[in-house]
């Protein structure tokens, strides 16, 4: 893994990503944070991958994402990055960005000023804090990150200009400066509603969701009146439904966990040998035994496809079940050009799925 100063740098993350795909066989799955560079690599490669996307979808970037869609599973960071991507990719779902709560205490003894977080760039927008605090009259504080070409000149040209006086620059903001200035720390947030801001910030509860400079400036004067330990208990946004511990493992560690502590087993078949499948259940099933589980309380469901003729798929899905164990199918809709998935989807679910549940009885 390259030096922390380094990353980000194409070069290193390059050979970062080559290194771990090359050891790919040793893991039962890679989970992939670099970005661009690691994502084509790892399309190249067969190995399970889930890969987090970290940055917003530009027209490039979604481009790229659109020729790999179903090389991997991909995660948003929130709701909204989730909502912005190419309509083809295969998600996993969403898993916000979360910190070490233990390290971040209550801090209710604030200094007087206000706080910008971010990198130096227009969808952060350090230009209009500066606007808000001059218009709220407050000293403001940047802990800006100016890492690439596109930030420093954005900084240069928009940001630069504008600072006086009132404005402190402190440059990447260090992990000792971090825990008076964060919302978990009780340190209320005015935000813009941009992203993920209203997932995460309960308007006039734990900060404030505004919509222009003025209503910012205007807001920075209410901030008094949120309560620090209110927004520290404030939880994040709760899960749709009972988050269950569904693992694709393949290799024998993993399909041991999943029979110790796993609610089910999900492979997809583009990465198991059906052939290995009964071998893969008994290690399941052993394991389960051992830590006093019934192994039927392991779920069985494999991520599949259906090949030839509408005709055939019926006995294909039941297969799977009666001949290789596998109690639910989550079947892969096509997407290519000339594909008819709703056509698809009404031929699965009309025909096929009811046969198939017949057959096996």
């Amino acid at each position: 893994m390259p030096p922390e100063e380094l990353i980000g740098d194409p070069w290193y993350e390059a050979a970062h990503a080559v290194s771990a795909y090359d050891r790919a066989g040793e893991f039962d799955l890679l989970h992939d944070h670099t970005g661009p560079v690691g994502a084509s690599i790892g399309a190249m490669s067969d190995a399970p991958t889930v890969h987090t996307l970290h940055g917003p979808f530009t027209p490039q970037t979604s481009m790229l994402y659109r020729g790999i869609a179903q090389r991997h599973w991909f995660v948003a960071i929130s709701e909204s990055q989730r909502s912005m991507g190419p309509p083809n990719l295969r998600w996993g779902g969403v898993v916000y960005n979360g910190i070490p709560m233990d390290r971040y205490p209550v801090c209710e003894d604030k200094e007087d000023f206000l706080f910008f977080l971010g990198r130096a760039d227009e969808e952060k927008a350090p230009h209009l804090a500066i606007e808000a605090a001059r218009r709220a009259g407050r000293r403001l504080v940047l802990c800006v990150t100016t890492k690439n070409e596109r930030e420093q000149t954005y900084w240069a040209k928009v940001v630069e200009p504008l600072l006086g006086e009132d404005i402190e620059v402190r440059g990447e903001c260090d992990q000792e400066q971090k825990p008076s200035c964060l919302l978990a720390c009780g340190t209320p947030v005015v935000a813009w509603r941009n992203g993920s801001v209203p997932e995460v910030v309960d308007d006039g509860e734990t900060g404030f969701v505004v919509a222009s400079v003025k209503e910012m400036a205007a807001a920075v004067d209410r901030v008094g009146d949120l309560d620090p330990r209110v927004l520290r208990a404030r939880p994040g946004p709760p899960p749709a439904h009972p988050i269950g511990l569904w693992i694709g493992g393949y290799q024998p560690r993993m399909l041991r966990l999943t029979g110790r502590l796993g609610d089910g087993w999900l492979p997809s078949a583009g990465y198991l040998d059906l052939a290995d499948a009964h071998d893969g259940h008994r290690v399941i099933d052993e394991a389960a035994r051992r830590a006093g589980r019934d192994p039927g309380e392991v779920r069985r469901v494999l991520n599949a496809g259906v090949r030839g003729p509408a005709s055939g798929w019926a006995g294909q899905l039941a297969r799977l079940a009666t001949d290789y164990r596998f109690d639910t199918v989550l079947v892969s809709v096509p997407t290519g050009d000339d594909e008819d998935p709703v056509g698809f989807i009404h031929r699965l679910g009309e025909d096929a799925a009811p046969a198939a549940r017949a057959e096996v009885g």
